[in-house]
């Protein structure tokens, strides 16, 4: 089946698409499965069209995932390291710029 790709921005156009689409609609009324179960045919047709666009939509949240995953690592990395150097600041006697503490000595 192929995808109409007209566009709709005339009225030559919109003319064109819809006898393209009254077309196929009368392919689809005329098609046996059809003529035997409208709805299973539907609902077929909707899951074989629509199973690679979900497939590709479970595959994006995944990759989403694991990047927020390995930012959420980064993160928290970085924050023990600002807390590491807090605290070996704060063994060591003094902060970053030297301070009232290392002054005194």
């Amino acid at each position: 089946m192929q995808k109409a790709t007209l566009s709709t921005n005339t009225n030559k156009a919109k003319k064109r698409l819809a006898t393209a689409e009254l077309s196929q609609f009368g392919m689809v009324l005329e098609h046996p499965s059809f003529k035997s179960n409208p709805f299973e045919s539907i609902q077929k047709h909707l899951r074989n069209s629509l199973a690679p666009e979900v497939q590709e939509l479970e595959a994006k949240s995944i990759r989403r995932g694991k990047e927020h995953k390995r930012m959420e690592t980064k993160k928290r990395e970085e924050k023990k390291d600002r807390q590491r150097e807090a605290r070996f600041l704060k063994a060591k006697g003094g902060r970053k710029g030297g301070g009232r503490a290392a002054k005194r000595m």
